[in-house]
């Protein structure tokens, strides 16, 4: 069988699951896969030699200012046209399958040519009857129509009765975890306001991670570390705790290793 897999690339907890199927898939010897990614630019990508020869789109991205997410700032920052060209011009013929982890490229583009798709996403099982905060009209759109397959298989905490799997995690607690510290990932805020809430809080150890953090460097009781999928990993091993909006896969990770969550 051969398998095309797409992964939404804004932020890392959809690339972090991938990273979970490939070992797996890889582990066959009946399944071929190739994986496309898209929603950040292709030098923003790191720690991917597990995907091989991937290829990246610009697909649809979801622009922050302070923390959230900004309608506007995602307006315009958008690329209608390339997105319809892309979806085009991605000849999904050569596949038996899509695998589909919030990407709009793979997905539309599957659907265009009737190829079979199947979602395995988080976002997946909010597309079924279960409890939520809220949701308003521009919520269902998006889940509906952003990256639309033919089955949806979510990922959850909890099943609710439906079609929905528990989180991908791998990560076992440490034998002797230091707890020596506290890990902070917050992506989407800006660095200044990060060491602003931080800077007062000299009797606590943070290590932060940041897509915009070039350099490791310390500043006093801040370590600022950038992107890397073993550094967060031992990081998050041995904290005490985690301070993070990096959504559900670090928090899933954070609850199965018994840290505090905040």
């Amino acid at each position: 069988m051969k398998i095309l897999y797409g992964v939404q690339g804004t932020g890392n907890g959809h690339i972090a699951r991938a990273r979970i199927m490939a070992a797996a898939m890889a582990e066959r010897d009946d399944i071929e896969v190739d994986f496309v990614f898209s929603g950040r630019a292709a030098d923003d990508y790191f720690d991917m030699e597990c995907f091989g020869e991937y290829r990246t789109f610009s697909g649809l991205t979801f622009a922050t200012r302070k923390g959230q997410v900004s309608q506007w700032e995602t307006l315009k920052n958008a690329k209608p046209l390339q997105l319809y060209r892309d979806i085009r011009q991605l000849d999904v013929s050569g596949y038996d399958l899509l695998l589909n982890d919030f990407e709009p490229v793979t997905a539309w583009a599957a659907r265009r040519q009737g190829l079979p798709s199947i979602s395995v996403s988080h976002q997946a099982a909010f597309s079924h009857d279960i409890p939520r905060a809220s949701e308003h009209f521009t919520d269902k759109l998006i889940m509906r129509s952003f990256a639309p397959t033919d089955i949806q298989l979510g990922v959850h905490w909890f099943h609710f009765e439906k079609p929905i799997v528990p989180p991908f995690i791998t990560d076992k607690p440490a034998p002797h975890p230091a707890n020596s510290h506290t890990l902070v990932y917050l992506p989407f805020e800006e660095l200044d306001d990060i060491q602003l809430l931080l800077e007062p809080l000299t009797e606590q150890h943070f290590v932060c991670f940041h897509p915009k953090v070039k350099q490791q460097h310390t500043q006093g009781h801040i370590e600022w570390h950038p992107p890397s999928k073993p550094g967060l990993r031992h990081a998050l091993q041995h904290c005490s705790g985690v301070i993070s909006n990096g959504g559900f896969e670090l928090a899933s990770e954070s609850l199965q290793l018994k840290k505090k969550l905040l």
